[in-house]
């Protein structure tokens, strides 16, 4: 045994001391640090059912406007489903020792009308290495129509965001679909290497077609109802977006998360930074954990980004226990309308807040 491993957990970083108390969990537990099995099994039965849900929408959508729109809902539900608890893991590489697998998982977002390059530069890479930093977290970069942190200069409609936030909300998916990923090509948002960029274009093309072709030109071709195809697309597409931003919002904008400079990170220990940041939400709800892919426990996948989801509420304990034992602040919220009003709280406080400095 060399000195590294003889070394106490007391001369180790949090983070180190927490790494090593997590992983001998589970290696003990003789569960696989990445549940290939699970999450290919979830993938396999969630696209399933979203090919039945959709069929159903293409065969009967074209009957009326009210059961177009109750058809567009189910599919949409079960496609947050495949993007949040299957493509996510596999976009951290935690889905499966397998690249060929972690890669094609993370190409479902394809499916969707995304670039996997960009979600992983963008999320992957900008959003978990800085957290709730503003200028290098683009997840809280409203450009000007919502102030989320104390860095954003104060304008006078913020003072009414609380409200009108929830209108934008649902806009999420279809402005990154139809203006984020172009933006980030022209922009170059994440200096993505010359070579590779020129390939992101043609990726983001193609997905782009895909997306027209699958949510609007099928669907007109089989209803042959303009107002029909667009009112469900529109709801569809809503729906999710809606969905997609309130987890995160909850996540890492509410009352309780800290937002930082990139001089403060570097001078964090890396695990207490991602904790003073995030919060979980509704720990103990079983189905949302399922639906969510363990995204209701931000704690635990920000810190263990590297192992699957199906994880995380076990080893919230451990890490809740590890916390609690050295006076660390574990944030976590016990519902989802708890979550909800301390964002809502969030919102209000900044938006009429010009005068606070930040941290």
């Amino acid at each position: 045994m060399n000195s590294k491993e003889t070394q106490s957990t007391e001369t180790l970083s949090f983070h180190q001391s927490l790494k090593n108390e997590v992983y001998a969990y589970v290696t003990d537990s003789r569960r696989p640090h990445k549940d290939e099995k699970g999450i290919v099994k979830k993938a396999a039965l969630l696209f399933v059912v979203w090919g039945f849900l959709y069929a159903a929408y293409l065969i009967w959508g074209g009957q009326s406007l009210a059961l177009n729109l109750a058809l567009s809902i189910p599919w949409a539900l079960v496609m947050v489903g495949i993007q949040m608890s299957v493509m996510h893991d596999a976009s951290h590489r935690s889905a499966s020792d397998r690249s060929r697998v972690n890669d094609l998982l993370t190409n479902s977002i394809s499916f969707l009308g995304g670039s996997p390059t960009l979600w992983v530069y963008q999320h992957c890479r900008a959003h978990h290495s800085f957290t709730n930093v503003p200028g290098k977290d683009h997840d809280i970069d409203t450009h000007g129509l919502l102030r989320l942190c104390l860095d954003q200069p104060q304008k006078p409609i913020h003072r009414y965001q609380h409200i009108y936030a929830w209108a934008l909300y649902p806009l999420f998916v279809l402005s990154w679909i139809w203006w984020g990923d172009y933006r980030d090509i022209k922009d170059n948002t994440y200096s993505i290497p010359k070579k590779k960029l020129e390939q992101v274009k043609v990726e983001t093309w193609l997905v782009k077609i895909w997306h027209v072709l699958i949510f609007l030109v099928l669907p007109y071709l089989l209803i042959q109802n303009v107002a029909l195809v667009v009112a469900g697309y529109l709801l569809s597409f809503g729906l999710m977006g809606l969905i997609m931003v309130v987890v995160f919002q909850l996540a890492h904008v509410t009352t309780t998360q800290e937002f930082a400079s990139e001089e403060k990170l570097k001078k964090t220990d890396w695990a207490l930074f991602q904790m003073a940041s995030t919060a979980n939400f509704a720990p103990n709800n079983k189905f949302l954990s399922w639906y969510l892919g363990g995204l209701n426990h931000q704690i635990e996948h920000h810190i263990f980004p590297n192992l699957s989801h199906t994880h995380y509420p076990e080893i919230q304990h451990i890490v809740k226990k590890f916390c609690a034992d050295r006076g660390v602040g574990y944030q976590v919220f016990p519902s989802l309308l708890s979550a909800i009003r301390h964002h809502q709280r969030h919102l209000k406080t900044y938006g009429v807040a010009p005068t606070l400095t930040s941290p």
